[in-house]
């Protein structure tokens, strides 16, 4: 499912233990996933799935936010940009 950013891509991450510093750390990569975005449709509409989640697929936006919290709701069609983070 995207992330209801607007755009077709789901995402994916990678964890690895960054050493470049005296402290280790570890490193979260997120990585956009791009898929037959219209062929997942097709496929959910043919099992008759159409309960707003196959157009999501294209759209990139989520058909109900009614368990979002109000700071992810104002996030919605703000694309999102592969990055990495440290902890």
């Amino acid at each position: 499912m995207p992330a209801n950013d607007g755009t077709t891509n789901t995402w994916f991450s990678i964890l690895s233990l960054d050493e470049n510093n005296k402290k280790q750390r570890i490193k979260i990569d997120s990585i956009a996933l791009h898929y037959n975005h219209q062929q997942a449709k097709e496929s959910m509409l043919n099992a008759k799935l159409n309960n707003g989640y196959a157009d999501a697929l294209v759209s990139g936006l989520w058909p109900s936010m009614d368990v979002l919290t109000e700071q992810e709701k104002n996030k919605k069609g703000i694309a999102i940009a592969p990055h990495s983070t440290y902890y």
